[in-house]
């Protein structure tokens, strides 16, 4: 989402869906060429119909916004409750399957080690010692004098450990034990690892547009949604399980020689 509107208030979009508004939709649906994304505005049905469509739709997110957090609050935070959230009210969290298969592989790549029956070999030692010092680091950015880990760089601490995986894993990409199929547990684990969150760079460049006397917690409660700190706190699961994996991995090569 662009920076620009993402700390826009959600109510102030509600004068341009309003009956008789004009301005927001003043020609008919573009024409789709080929190559193009296939949104088949057909079935929206006439320009009015849709806004009438856009206009619930609104309506229903400032009252779920003022249910849960009690005021309106701003369109980029509610885009992000909406993506991190679950496809249907009540239903799972639409990343919970992909963190389920993560913990898996983990817990079955730890058990195989635990018993004997998987010996990492020494590219996977060596890539797990690389590896090792960063999932044991904490979020240190942004850096925040004389507080506490915050909300706020748990996401951008969690892009720059899948930067620094991703790094290991492409070093690594020609070596069986870092391979991703199944039958290599350490290399399965490391590739269903999904510690990218998709709005670190916005958030990053909204904490840098801040006032440097804004409250913390204040700004974090208006842009870091509870279904985002849920998928964060998911995340931060997986990356520990997999951490505790990667230092097993050591020890066990220590011990070993």
């Amino acid at each position: 989402m662009d920076v620009l509107v993402d700390d826009v208030s959600l109510d102030q979009a509600r004068p341009l869906l309003e009956p008789g508004a004009d301005g927001l939709i003043t020609g008919p649906m573009p024409v789709l060429h080929p190559g193009m994304l296939r949104a088949l505005w057909s079935r929206y049905g006439a320009d009015a119909d849709l806004i009438e469509r856009a206009r619930r739709a609104l309506l229903w997110n400032l009252a779920t916004d003022t249910a849960d957090h009690g005021r309106n609050l701003l369109l980029g935070d509610r885009r992000r409750e909406i993506a991190h959230g679950p496809y249907r009210t009540g239903g799972p969290y639409r990343w919970a399957g992909t963190a389920a298969d993560s913990h898996q592989r983990i817990d079955g790549a730890s058990t195989a080690l635990r018993t004997g029956i998987w010996q990492p070999g020494p590219d996977v030692v060596e890539a797990a010692r690389v590896m090792l010092p960063s999932l044991q680091a904490p979020p240190d950015a942004p850096e925040l004098v004389g507080l506490g880990t915050a909300w706020m760089q748990r996401p951008v601490w969690l892009v720059h450990l899948a930067d620094t995986l991703r790094t290991v894993a492409v070093h690594h990409r020609d070596r069986a034990g870092l391979d991703s199929h199944p039958c290599h547990p350490y290399g399965s684990s490391l590739a269903t690892v999904p510690v990218a969150v998709d709005d670190a760079h916005d958030l990053e460049l909204l904490w840098a547009r801040r006032s440097e006397t804004a409250d913390v917690d204040a700004w974090e409660s208006t842009r870091i949604p509870s279904a985002l700190r849920t998928h964060i706190e998911a995340l931060e699961q997986v990356v520990s399980g997999f951490g505790d994996l990667t230092a097993d991995v050591v020890h066990a090569s220590t011990a070993a020689g």
